[in-house]
């Protein structure tokens, strides 16, 4: 399943959300009905139950019985999935996972899908930060707000729209001139050849290994190659000159100045943003400055022009919250917002 999810990364069209065709299967009319304090009818297939997601942006609690003096069990986070079993008066009743029995919530501190969103204050949590390749990173048990170089800015899909027509785009697509052969790329630097051979590209195996040529930079004098591996895939840079490499976690976007980079890696295991940001010296030298995992957002960034710095300086992105990244058929979510950064 991973493996499909990282291959839609390199190759899904974007359509809807203006990112993804309408290909999701349809929605079931027959949901089972919710009686009293029973559990609902097919409750045995996860399929067949209704789903709800915790509203209230405070979160809330599981309760032991249904009444608000009844004693509370774990607590239960903003976007939290629940699998509703039956209803009794103002509560539904569902499984506690980490108790294994029933247990009661509140229908008021519940809703539907369409009801989780990003609020501005979400969009700095992270839960790991490192300053430099030099630094270790730092992880954080609980999510803390990024407090240096990147200010986060929701807005509507009429900015988002009008921004994009004002992109800026370093790469040059000339994905003619370089054409892999029985499974080899060859890049022809001016110091040595580099070379890189698709492995098992045909299979699933672990040790795959499929490589594309994107282009290039021209000031940079940098080849983009990406590469698509088992559950993993990355972009790299070649020095035309040198064939010395440079990895990134996905697809680098160079600022309108010249002087920065930022790579936005989707993480679909841990349900989080890699966002990596980089300078660009005078000898065209890069660097990373900082590597943070945002917890509360994920990028749609299916196709490179998805994503994109503006002639105005600020970097573009689709996103949702994580909770609403899929939707219930498990594709893409076709409704998103979007957010700009300003490097500060």
């Amino acid at each position: 399943m991973m493996r499909k999810f990282i291959s839609l990364l390199l190759l899904l069209p974007l359509v809807g959300c203006q990112f993804f065709e309408k290909k999701n299967a349809s929605q079931k009319s027959d949901k089972p009905e919710v009686v009293t304090d029973t559990t609902l009818k097919n409750g045995e297939s996860n399929s067949s139950k209704i789903v709800k997601y915790v509203i209230d942006r405070q979160g809330t609690w599981f309760k032991e019985k249904p009444e608000e003096s009844s004693e509370n069990q774990n607590a239960m986070q903003y976007g939290y999935r629940i699998e509703i079993e039956g209803e009794q008066g103002d509560y539904y009743k569902a499984m506690n996972y980490e108790t294994g029995n029933y247990a009661y919530v509140l229908k008021s501190k519940v809703g539907d899908l369409s009801q989780i969103s990003l609020i501005a204050s979400d969009l700095d949590k992270i839960s790991l930060i490192q300053k430099g390749e030099q630094h270790e990173p730092i992880f954080y048990e609980e999510a803390i707000a990024l407090d240096t170089l990147i200010s986060f800015e929701l807005i509507d899909k009429s900015l988002y729209e009008k921004a994009k027509k004002s992109a800026v785009d370093f790469l040059l697509r000339d994905t003619l001139s370089i054409v892999k052969k029985n499974n080899v790329i060859t890049l022809p630097c001016l110091d040595s050849i580099v070379t890189f051979k698709d492995i098992n590209p045909n299979s699933d195996s672990d040790n795959q290994q499929v490589y594309q040529y994107k282009g290039q930079i021209e000031f940079m004098n940098q080849f983009i190659v990406s590469g698509s591996y088992w559950e993993a895939y990355d972009y790299k840079w070649i020095d035309k000159k040198t064939g010395k490499e440079i990895s990134f976690s996905d697809f680098p976007y160079i600022s309108p100045d010249k002087k920065r980079i930022i790579s936005v890696y989707t993480n679909p295991y841990d349900e989080v943003v890699e966002l990596s940001l980089y300078t660009i010296d005078d000898n065209l030298q890069v660097k990373e400055i900082l590597l943070a995992h945002f917890t509360n957002w994920m990028a749609y960034n299916q196709q490179e022009d998805a994503i994109f710095w503006s002639s105005d300086g600020y970097f573009y992105i689709p996103v949702n919250h994580r909770v609403k990244f899929w939707n219930e058929s498990g594709n893409f979510n076709e409704k998103c917002q979007y957010i700009r950064i300003k490097i500060q």
